[in-house]
């Protein structure tokens, strides 16, 4: 059974989660730009089709769980 807590650090948001630190808007910030890159390559170089689509979602998807990453697993500002 899934606990309270779980649930809470999973439906967790900008709204209800204290302001981010620099360190990770820098991050997330380096991250974006280089899954840019990457999805830039396979944009140009990969043939079109499902499979490129199919490349580019995941490389969408694995940028968002690396943001998610970088803002929900790291201290916030101020942090202790």
């Amino acid at each position: 059974m899934v606990s309270l807590n779980e649930v809470d650090a999973r439906f967790i948001s900008s709204s209800t989660k204290p302001a981010p630190s620099l360190e990770s808007i820098s991050l997330s910030k380096d991250l974006t730009e280089r899954f840019h890159s990457l999805a830039e390559f396979i944009a140009v170089c990969v043939p079109d089709g499902r499979n490129q689509s199919l490349a580019l979602t995941d490389l969408e998807s694995a940028l968002m769980w690396a943001n998610k990453a970088a803002f929900n697993d790291a201290p916030a500002s101020g942090g202790e």
